[in-house]
């Protein structure tokens, strides 16, 4: 249970990617999908870079509890532990409850599993069709695949100004390693960092609070 970004892809979900241009997705499997869908072996998944014209539907899955009477959001399942990001408006709380602030408003710390109640999955859509029309056409070969990786969002990237996927964190080339922070680095991955950006940790926090219908309004 932890932050991912997902496609809808010919009816199944995928944990996804954005790149490596801005009309592309990476999608990501850890079984091997149906034949027909397309997807390579590579080291440990499976992966398929397809159009966003080609998914159905893009959206994050934030699991979301409450730690000692407060909301958080799950970064990250370390078995026993989880580590959780503050969702509450009090940054005096926050610290009281033993949080540590990783950026301006952003308050991290890793808890006992048992601590943390009332997990749910929040789901948030990202509309389509505005997407689609807001990203820009231009492909960029070279360029990184932006997004949450197969163990949550990775580097932080450039982002497309204006549009919902605005700041969107570099993804991980292949899957994180098992038991790492959100954002820290796995085979393929770029390197460690914590993200900026609609899938980082502010956008994250920030389009939780705000609600699923603020997400393309976001950056």
């Amino acid at each position: 249970m932890r932050y991912r970004l997902m496609a809808s892809y010919l009816g199944a979900p995928y944990q996804a990617g954005v790149g490596p241009s801005d009309r592309d997705v990476t999608l990501f499997a850890a079984a091997p999908p149906p034949e027909d869908h397309g997807f390579s072996p590579s080291v440990g998944h499976w992966r398929r870079q397809v159009t966003i014209n080609d998914i159905d539907a893009l959206w994050e899955s934030r699991p979301v509890g409450t730690y000692r009477g407060e909301p958080c959001l799950v970064l990250d399942d370390l078995s026993d532990r989880l580590h959780i990001a503050y969702l509450g408006m009090d940054e005096r709380r926050a610290q009281q409850l033993g949080y540590w602030q990783v950026d301006r408003g952003v308050f991290e710390v890793v808890v006992p599993r048992h601590e943390v109640r009332d997990l749910a999955e929040d789901r948030h859509e990202f509309p389509l069709t505005t997407l689609r029309n807001a990203i820009p056409r231009a492909a960029d070969p070279a360029g990184p695949v932006r997004g949450a990786g197969l163990n949550g969002p990775g580097t932080g990237g450039p982002g497309i100004g204006g549009t919902a996927m605005a700041g969107a964190s570099s993804a991980y080339a292949g899957p994180g390693a098992p038991g790492a922070f959100n954002g820290q680095a796995g085979p393929g991955a770029g390197g460690p960092g914590y993200p900026a950006g609609q899938f980082g940790r502010q956008g994250m926090i920030a389009g939780q609070m705000a609600g699923p219908g603020a997400v393309a309004a976001q950056r």
